[in-house]
């Protein structure tokens, strides 16, 4: 096992499409960004997909951590620092529709869609995404007098339930 320095995250960058030919990763489609596109395979496209950046980790094995160190520096994945929260850029893929619910917010994604069940958090991040500005800098943005951690703590649940209907995806930051 290799040991952290410190806590991470592990957040996949771009979006995959399903061709004739296979999957493609397509990272930077944002104003201004470099735009990549990868031809990966199956087993990378379902090791991405099961990625859940709300996990933190604090030690990988030599393997798990050579890949990850690959994918980072090819820029297909960010390594995220805790201490540095999520500075990711969040990218809305599809429409969103969001509504006041009882318990926080209902968003239902694309016409006619599924729906999710968001925090109050989750229910105003929806409305602050611009392709622009990190999580971390919508974050500080809605923090004002509350714990940015534990605010964080709740975009990044959100932000992984979105990434899990395929309404969201990040960008690396500028």
């Amino acid at each position: 096992m290799v040991l952290l320095r410190e806590p991470v995250r592990v957040v996949p960058l771009g979006y995959i499409t399903r061709t004739v030919d296979g999957a493609v990763l397509t990272i930077g489609e944002r104003h201004g960004a470099p735009k990549y596109g990868y031809t990966i395979t199956r087993d990378v496209e379902e090791f991405l997909a099961a990625i859940d950046i709300s996990t933190v980790h604090t030690e990988f094995t030599d393997d798990e951590q050579r890949l990850l160190d690959a994918l980072h520096d090819s820029g297909i994945i960010s390594l995220c620092p805790v201490s540095a929260g999520l500075p990711v850029v969040p990218m809305t893929r599809k429409p969103l529709t969001v509504a006041r619910h009882a318990v926080g917010y209902i968003v239902q994604v694309g016409e006619g869609g599924e729906t999710r069940i968001v925090s109050e958090i989750g229910g105003q991040l929806v409305h602050m995404i611009d392709g622009e500005r990190t999580l971390q800098e919508l974050v500080h943005e809605l923090a004002q007098d509350a714990p940015v951690d534990s605010l964080l703590e709740e975009a990044t649940v959100f932000a992984q339930a979105m990434r899990r209907v395929s309404a969201m995806t990040f960008e690396p930051a500028a």
